[in-house]
């Protein structure tokens, strides 16, 4: 939970511009287009079925699934965060959220989601053991049918150059550019392929790229 209090701090200070926008509607609107990126990277369309979304945040993609799943659970590790996601879902039965890291979800038993997914969350996230851990746990709280995409961001020098320039539209923030828990990792093809080997047990699995990012893509038993 330790990365959840610097978070804490961090949206305190900064609000939407932690995503370099200080309009509220521009944020929200920022989680549609990923939102319709992510059911073209993924290869799926509504109705999505029971939701695991990891690392949720304020909700910023959740307002624009929730409309489209039976079931959406929202997982944040940081408290201050989370609280805002559960004051846009108040009205939203269908909606809830956990407070944790990879850890909370073993409270969920095994196939408890037709799709589970990550968007700009391992990257922010200093641990591989972590990240391997919340993989390990998607493959597990997959149904036979289920769908999982995770994200990362690659490496390489015209990925760090679009990192600098994301930073700069940021100077006016007061985000940490250059806290672990800000700067994550970075992923060569040739480690995220090495997880999936190791991790994703029983399950079809494919890599797509699309620089700067490349997304795991988890699919149905073999």
């Amino acid at each position: 939970m330790e990365g959840g209090h610097h978070w804490d701090r961090w949206f305190l200070n900064n609000q939407t511009r932690i995503i370099a926008t200080r309009n509220r509607k521009r944020f929200f609107e920022s989680g549609r287009v990923d939102y319709e990126a992510l059911q073209t990277r993924a290869g799926i369309q509504p109705p999505l079925g029971r939701v695991l979304e990891i690392g949720a945040g304020v909700g910023r993609m959740s307002l624009w699934i929730a409309q489209d799943a039976a079931q959406l659970v929202c997982l944040d590790h940081s408290p201050q965060i989370l609280r805002h996601c559960e004051n846009l879902f108040s009205d939203h039965k269908h909606v809830s959220t956990v407070l944790g890291s990879a850890e909370a979800l073993e409270c969920f038993p095994t196939g408890s989601f037709d799709f589970v997914f990550s968007w700009c969350v391992f990257q922010h996230i200093p641990d591989r053991a972590e990240i391997e851990r919340y993989v390990y746990e998607t493959v597990r709280l997959l149904s036979p049918t289920g769908i999982a995409l995770h994200q990362f961001r690659l490496g390489g020098f015209r990925i760090l150059l679009h990192q600098l320039a994301a930073d700069f539209i940021r100077i006016p923030t007061r985000m940490p550019k250059f806290h672990r828990h800000w700067r994550g990792l970075r992923f060569d093809m040739p480690e995220i392929e090495r997880l999936a080997h190791e991790v994703v047990v029983g399950r079809t699995w494919d890599i797509f790229v699309d620089r700067p990012h490349a997304y795991l893509i988890i699919g149905q038993l073999t």
